[in-house]
């Protein structure tokens, strides 16, 4: 009956208790696999390390950056391509174009402020192409559309060259009354300053209707009314 019930239970093997064993010891011993077990065992083929992948990880969670955005967890394109894979994407879809992307809640904007440099974000690192075409057609582009917004009440611009040298100062200067036509489309605003980048710049420029106070940088107006 004993042999019968231990063939439904293989797992289970009677074992007397009471009759010590001939291989115990005084010592005692870490505990280790029975070997006359009746479930095989998974061979242990030591410990196992990760290799080393040269693709970056998917996207993983940031939490200070998700409380500043909205989470990005149910896209396949974020969850599952990694960021090398992602810039070429980005690069194909845009045509390599210059994109600036500025959020906005619908067409009410109480107050902006924008500080913006030729620079791109992490995911579409540019080449040693400039930014933008050496003539003035993004510079009377992006007065056309300031000059297009019908609510604006208050306008602050500052130009500045970052360079360590004024490398930019010479063409400003020879263009400089070409481009303030630009600037005296923009009628809208009831108060308008526009700081000019360089010491070197005309403030008595007639801007007809254009409400804009032009000025020098800082610290340069005053040294022209002392000459």
């Amino acid at each position: 009956m004993k042999a019968k019930l231990r063939g439904f239970l293989p797992g289970m093997r009677w074992v007397p208790h009471d009759i010590p064993s001939p291989t115990d010891s005084t010592t005692k011993k870490s505990k280790s696999r029975n070997p006359f077990s009746l479930r095989p065992s998974d061979p242990y083929h030591g410990e196992l390390r990760p290799r080393k992948s040269t693709i970056s990880l998917t996207s993983q969670p940031d939490p200070e950056l998700d409380r500043r955005t909205h989470a990005q967890g149910q896209s396949s394109f974020f969850a599952r391509l990694p960021i090398e894979l992602r810039r070429m994407v980005y690069e194909y879809v845009m045509g390599e174009e210059t994109v600036h992307l500025t959020l906005g809640t619908k067409k009410n904007i109480r107050v902006l402020r924008l500080r913006w440099a030729i620079r791109a974000l992490p995911y579409l690192r540019r080449g040693g192409r400039l930014a933008y075409r050496e003539d003035t057609a993004n510079w009377e582009r992006g007065w056309a559309i300031i000059a297009g917004m019908q609510g604006l009440r208050d306008l602050y611009v500052a130009l500045v060259d970052p360079s360590p040298q004024p490398l930019w100062e010479r063409n400003w200067l020879e263009l400089e009354e070409q481009l303030m036509v630009s600037v005296k489309q923009v009628k809208r605003p009831g108060w308008f300053e526009l700081v000019l980048p360089y010491a070197s710049c005309g403030t008595e420029w007639d801007m007809e209707d254009c409400r804009v106070r032009l000025r020098k940088p800082e610290g340069e107006d005053v040294e022209d009314e002392d000459n």
